[in-house]
């Protein structure tokens, strides 16, 4: 992220903007929120929710240890949220770097084309048009989940099923309360009943 803020420092002066640069720096931008919105998650878990984490297995071989967490209602919606956006600019990375090497190969290709058609405005447009079909592709689950979350016994976080997926299925009702009340997690079952993995 110190990079990445280096880079726009550099290429969103004036003198500095061109259609490349345009492009690099909407690349940094969606990385560092990449990792921002995936290491919070993770750093809140750890060190304000750390009472709601229980150990799943510890590998003595691998040298791994598997943590699940008990996300609460309605911290969960919240967070849920910020692990969608870190998918949604996750998926803007990667269609950004897909523009960079359209963009060089036309510049290769059609070079006096490149040079009249290619400049910042055009780059700016394509990295728009790459967030918003990001977008597009998890804003309706994250919706649709979102409002089928709702809170369950002790405060547990469950998921309807109306707007869950098989896997998620495993969250209503009798499984999130059986869940609730083990004591211990030893089986590959509970991995399906935790319902979210950090670590």
């Amino acid at each position: 992220m110190l990079v990445n803020v280096c880079i726009l420092c550099v290429f969103t002066r004036k003198k500095n903007r061109s259609p490349v640069t345009v492009l690099l720096s909407v690349l940094a931008v969606t990385d560092s929120v990449t990792a921002f919105s995936t290491t919070i998650i993770d750093l809140c878990g750890y060190y304000v929710f750390h009472d709601d984490i229980n150990l799943v297995l510890k590998s003595t071989n691998l040298h791994y240890t598997i943590f699940i967490w008990n996300r609460k209602y309605p911290s969960c919606v919240v967070f849920h949220v910020l692990d969608d956006l870190a998918y949604v600019c996750h998926m803007s990375s990667v269609l950004v770097t897909t523009l960079l090497c359209m963009q060089k190969a036309l510049a290769m290709l059609f070079p006096m084309w490149a040079k009249t058609n290619l400049n910042a405005t055009t780059s700016l447009i394509a990295s728009m048009v790459a967030f918003v079909c990001s977008l597009s592709l998890f804003l309706p689950t994250t919706i649709t989940s979102s409002l089928g979350m709702f809170k369950g016994p002790n405060g547990t976080c469950c998921y309807s099923d109306k707007s869950s997926s098989l896997v998620l299925n495993v969250f209503q009702n009798e499984s999130c309360n059986s869940w609730l009340n083990e004591s211990s997690i030893d089986s590959q079952k509970t991995f399906f009943q935790a319902p979210h993995f950090i670590g």
